[in-house]
C-alpha cells in the first residue's frame, strides 16, 4: 500500500448493531485518524444511497472527514493544523452545505435544511474560510455567514493560495528547525521532528496539486 492512500471506512450504524468506540469516544458521526496511512470512519445511516443524498445519511460526514485529513489526518489536539470542516458543520452551532451540478459548478451554499427545491447532483460539507479556520469549536464566537457560504476559488487563486501555503509552511520549518535544536527533552523534540516531517509531506502534496492544476 503506497504512502498516499486513505483508506476510508463505511459503517452501517443501526441502533443494537456494531458501534465503534472510537467515533462514539469523539461523539461523532465520522473521524480521520492516521495510522500507517490515513484512514477515515463514517457511520452510514440507512441503505440505498444516492449521490445527491437529500436524506442527509452520509455526505455530510463523509465530505467533512475528506475535507479535514487532505489538510490533515491528524486530529485536533495532535496537530498544529486546523480542522478546516467544523467550523461549518454542526461543531460550532451551525451546518453549511455547498451544493454543484454535475459539471462540478458550483451553484450555492445553504445553511441547515436542504430546501426541497433546489436542483443539485451533490453537496459536501462547506470549508471554512483561512481567516476562520483557527476557530477551535465548540465556540461562543459568532461566524459570519461568509466564512462558510462561498464559491470555490478560480485556478488563479488556487494557484496562488498553494504558492503562499508553501512559503508559509517553509517559515513555520524553519521555526520548527530552532525549537528542534535548543529542545532538550528528548520526548518533546520527537514530537516537533514529526512535525516538521508533516509540514515537509504537505509541501510536497502542494507542489504535486500546483502541477496537476498548471500553475
Amino acid at each position: 500500500m503506497s504512502s498516499n492512500t486513505c483508506i476510508v471506512i463505511l459503517s452501517p450504524s443501526v441502533r443494537g448493531s456494531f458501534r465503534n468506540a472510537c467515533a462514539d469516544g469523539f461523539g461523532a458521526d465520522g473521524y480521520h485518524l492516521k495510522a500507517n496511512v490515513p484512514y477515515i470512519f463514517c457511520f452510514v445511516y440507512r441503505q440505498n444511497l444516492t449521490v445527491a443524498d437529500r436524506e442527509t445519511y452520509y455526505a455530510g460526514t463523509l465530505s467533512h472527514e475528506i475535507e479535514e485529513t487532505i489538510v490533515d489526518p491528524h486530529p485536533r489536539g495532535e496537530s498544529p493544523n486546523p480542522e478546516v470542516a467544523d467550523p461549518c458543520w454542526g461543531n460550532c452551532n451551525n451546518l453549511w452545505r455547498s451544493f454543484f451540478d454535475n459539471n462540478d459548478n458550483y451553484i450555492k451554499s445553504v445553511e441547515d435544511i436542504i430546501p426541497t427545491d433546489l436542483a443539485y447532483s451533490y453537496y459536501i460539507n462547506a470549508v471554512v474560510q483561512p481567516s476562520w479556520a483557527r476557530i477551535s469549536c465548540p465556540t461562543t464566537e459568532t461566524i459570519p455567514d461568509y466564512a462558510c457560504a462561498y464559491p470555490p476559488p478560480t485556478l488563479e487563486e488556487a494557484c496562488n493560495g498553494r504558492l503562499e501555503t508553501i512559503e508559509l509552511l517553509r517559515e513555520e520549518i524553519q521555526e520548527l528547525e530552532r525549537e528542534i535544536e535548543n529542545e532538550t527533552d528528548d520526548r518533546i523534540r520527537q514530537i516537533l521532528i514529526q512535525q516538521k516531517r508533516d509540514k515537509e509531506t504537505a509541501i510536497l502534496f502542494y507542489r504535486h496539486e500546483i502541477e496537476i492544476l498548471g500553475c
